[in-house]
């Protein structure tokens, strides 16, 4: 990961480690997503060519965005280091990244439920679902239980998917 920061800090911003500002790091998340020119930063499917060869890149094609948490970490961390030991003067990544990249730990947790607004909708609107027959009678209560039930829980839905009725 050093590697691909330092040759694209070199190729296309002109830049040293210690040069590197907070913006320059979101352009490099971004880049990570979609490194481009393709010609210049990724080789092509199959074989890779050892790096001595001159066809060799950095790059196989963008990264998954697994893969561009795992490099952002890895840069955070190295950086983390790089001031530790005095050679660079302050770490750019320190002020993270975007929510699509590394979202702060209780903006993460509120962003999983409905604000007050969607769950009054939510609950308006399933008051309003039909009652004609004990079918939909049943239908509507099933459906504002689980909804009660993920709500009041902070259930993710994985969790509600693998649970059992014994779990509850």
């Amino acid at each position: 990961e050093a590697e691909r920061l330092l040759l694209w800090c070199r190729l296309e911003r002109g830049l040293r480690f210690g040069e590197l500002k907070h913006e320059d790091c979101l352009a490099y998340a971004s880049f990570l997503a979609d490194p481009q020119p393709v010609d210049r930063w990724c080789v092509g499917r199959g074989a890779r060519p050892p790096r001595s060869h001159p066809a060799w890149r950095p790059f196989v094609g963008p990264l998954s965005s697994s893969s561009q948490r795992q490099a952002l970490t890895i840069l955070r961390g190295l950086f983390n280091w790089l001031v530790q030991a005095g050679y660079c003067p302050r770490n750019p990544w320190a002020l993270g990244m975007p929510k699509r990249h590394r979202p702060p730990a209780d903006q993460a947790r509120l962003t999983r439920h409905f604000s007050l607004p969607q769950w009054l909708a939510l609950m308006t609107t399933l008051a309003g679902w039909p009652e004609d027959d004990l079918l939909a009678r049943r239908h509507k209560a099933r459906a504002r239980w689980v909804l009660m039930l993920l709500y009041i829980t902070g259930m993710r839905i994985s969790e509600a998917c693998a649970a059992r009725s014994q779990d509850v």
